[in-house]
């Protein structure tokens, strides 16, 4: 053969061989995976309710159905808190133990007691005595509220103080 043809047939051959490979699909497997989770209560192991679990790290939050049972977005690294009303927070740190092939992970909260201050319960003999006395409640203000109080004060004094009666004619 000419060493022109093995040159031109080795190029050729090189340059299928690269087409070849262009075409190879490289897989890169995501780490965001959806995941489902159950809450429940650590005593009872009854469902929690409409808890709020957000990633922290992604920023996304989705709240569980009456059962307990949510899909939540999360990667390695990502932080999840789990808040619900009546339970302690919990957070938690995704190191690669979550798999979406799972069924569902469990996460128990632990129930927790609010100490509320005494409540006093009155009762009007009228609508009209109740009207009268909302009316009548002494509310005290807050910073704004004083705030703009004063505001108006030194404005009504500054206009107050002004010759308005002689002014220029236009």
């Amino acid at each position: 053969m000419k060493p022109n043809r093995i040159i031109t047939l080795t190029v050729i051959a090189l340059s299928l061989l690269g087409k070849t490979y262009a075409q190879t699909e490289f897989r890169i497997n995501d780490t965001i995976q959806n995941i489902n989770f159950r809450i429940i209560d650590a005593q009872t192991q009854d469902p929690v309710g409409l808890a709020h679990v957000i990633n922290i790290t992604k920023r996304v939050g989705v709240i569980s159905d009456l059962l307990g049972y949510l899909n939540i977005p999360v990667g390695f690294g990502d932080s999840i808190r789990i808040t619900a009303i009546g339970y302690n927070s919990k957070e938690l740190l995704n190191w690669g133990q979550y798999k979406s092939d799972t069924l569902f992970y469990s996460i128990s909260l632990i129930p927790t007691i609010y100490q509320i201050e005494e409540v006093k319960i009155a009762r009007f003999s009228t609508y009209e005595r109740f009207l009268r006395e909302v009316i009548n409640l002494k509310i005290p203000k807050n910073k704004e509220e004083l705030q703009l109080d004063r505001l108006h004060g030194y404005f009504f004094r500054i206009i107050k103080g002004m010759d308005l009666k002689n002014l220029p004619n236009t």
